[in-house]
């Protein structure tokens, strides 16, 4: 139940259930580890990550596997947050999984090894979880995630090929593929193709104007076109940008006036009753 609550994101009720479970001593110890590492979690998602270690520091004793990977995950996380790169890969190495959760771990590794200045080793990592798409959205964002990952590491050591290459392999369509085409412009441009630089920027320039990587690329692609010495199409791009800019704050603005003003909540209310939600 406290599970299912809180994939609801319901995160008051659902520490109120996992402490229950604590409250009560009768309880098995497994059961306790559970329920810490469900806090643990919580705090994470509400980014108090003391309070998620010190969650994590009550795991203790007996531990099915699933429950001991989950919390080895976690405090990998957690380490890597607070910059703790050699401590996040000590506890990953040290850590044994099962077939779901070894690329998970895996990716962890990689980021603790790039962060830690042991590039090779890293790299390595990231490009196992890369190179393997699988049939479920899970797995094929998971390597999004490490092809964007390792994109960006070559963009900061300078070599740009490797960059772009690899941010080529993030799907045009998945969650992360805005961040992509930016990188891979930056790659491009870094390595003076100004001309290449624009054709990731343009289409990224077209997409949805909340997103930080679409508002780059809007000074993106006329700075592109600038160092091209396209001034005019420079000028008319800037102003384009400008313009769009402009339009998505007032958006947000109304955004903002209506929630203030309970119009948000009414809306919500009216839906729910009409669909029969309710109660």
């Amino acid at each position: 139940m406290g599970g299912l609550v809180l994939s609801y994101g319901l995160r008051n009720r659902a520490r109120e259930i996992f402490q229950g479970l604590l409250d009560d001593k009768n309880n098995a110890v497994t059961v306790h580890n559970r329920a810490w590492l469900y806090l643990a979690k919580i705090s994470y998602q509400r980014g108090d990550l003391a309070g998620a270690l010190q969650a994590i520091q009550h795991i203790d004793g007996k531990m099915k596997p699933a429950t001991r990977t989950a919390t080895a995950n976690l405090h990998s996380l957690l380490l890597l947050e607070q910059g703790r790169n050699a401590e996040a890969i000590e506890l990953l190495e040290q850590t044994r999984s099962g077939k779901h959760w070894t690329p998970y771990l895996k990716y962890n590794l990689g980021i603790a090894q790039i962060r830690n200045g042991e590039q090779d080793r890293g790299i390595q990592e990231l490009d196992s979880i890369a190179s393997r798409t699988g049939r479920t959205s899970e797995r094929n964002l998971l390597s999004d995630k490490a092809s964007l990952a390792l994109g960006y590491s070559f963009l900061q050591t300078g070599e740009t090929e490797k960059s772009r290459l690899a941010l080529e392999q993030v799907r045009l369509e998945g969650p992360l593929s805005n961040k992509a085409l930016l990188g891979a412009g930056w790659a491009s441009a870094d390595a003076d193709n100004y001309r290449q630089a624009l054709v990731p920027w343009t289409e990224l320039s077209r997409r949805d104007p909340a997103d930080p990587a679409v508002q780059e690329s809007l000074l993106a692609v006329p700075y592109a076109l600038t160092r091209m010495k396209r001034f005019g199409r420079a000028g008319q791009a800037y102003k384009q940008g400008i313009d769009t800019r402009t339009n998505e704050q007032r958006n947000q603005d109304a955004s903002i006036a209506a929630i203030r003003d309970g119009q948000l909540l009414r809306h919500l209310q009216q839906h729910a009753s009409c669909t029969g939600d309710g109660g």
